[in-house]
């Protein structure tokens, strides 16, 4: 058999590139990337961790991070990552008016070619210390427009010392009154009649004692 020179070095090389690629490489480590936490209702933020480990070869450089809104801020100990060093991103979490689950996606962007960006998670639990029951009021096609009524139910932990109401459309009209010998209210809905259906929402914001506000919405169709 008759082999050249330039039929053995070809796959030679090619072993050559592999190894160099495997060799030489970034590679971060998360310990966690999505991170669970529970808020009181007077929480003025929560704080959610994600260490890291560079276990490759080459560094790794963030370009950026971005958060899903303003109520979450992010910094991380160091943009640029040596191999075989550590380092955390931390990111806080502003719950503000905001009660039930609440879920935000942190993208990572990287100064990298092979990896560009990736996510990180943050889920906050915080207790849903008013809650409508119906969250849902429906008028029917052709049903007379009357008032209809959901209770507004408040945790007894967290007493309540002021509710206002508002109607996303301006024509609704919407009232809350406390229910006698209760903690709870009742929230009465008028809505009006387009010439299209209509799905939309009452919010309802409540005050705690601590002078915070709570908000929550109740859902409206009108056929």
């Amino acid at each position: 058999m008759n082999f050249s020179i330039r039929s053995l070095y070809k796959p030679a090389f090619a072993a050559a590139l592999l190894v160099t690629s495997f060799t030489a490489r970034a590679e971060l480590v998360w310990e966690k990337k999505e991170v669970q936490l529970k808020a009181t209702p007077f929480d003025k933020e929560v704080v959610a961790h994600y260490p890291f480990k560079n276990e490759g070869t080459e560094p790794v450089k963030f370009k950026a991070f971005k958060g899903a809104c303003s109520c979450v801020s992010i910094t991380v100990s160091t943009m640029v990552v040596p191999p075989g060093t550590t380092g955390e991103v931390t990111v806080k979490f502003t719950p503000e008016f905001r009660i039930g689950n609440q879920k935000r996606p942190i993208a990572v962007l990287f100064d990298d070619d092979k990896q560009t960006k990736m996510a990180l998670y943050l889920k906050v639990e915080i207790p849903e210390i008013i809650r409508p029951d119906p969250i849902f009021l429906k008028w029917a096609e052709g049903e007379n427009l009357g008032p209809k009524t959901a209770t507004i139910v408040v945790d007894e932990q967290y007493p309540m010392t002021d509710f206002s109401v508002r109607p996303i459309n301006p024509l609704w009209t919407a009232t809350i009154t406390p229910i006698e010998n209760s903690r709870n209210y009742t929230l009465q809905i008028l809505p009006k009649r387009s010439d299209q259906p209509q799905a939309q929402y009452v919010e309802v914001e409540a005050k705690l004692a601590d002078g915070q506000l709570k908000r929550m919405n109740i859902y409206v169709v009108v056929r």
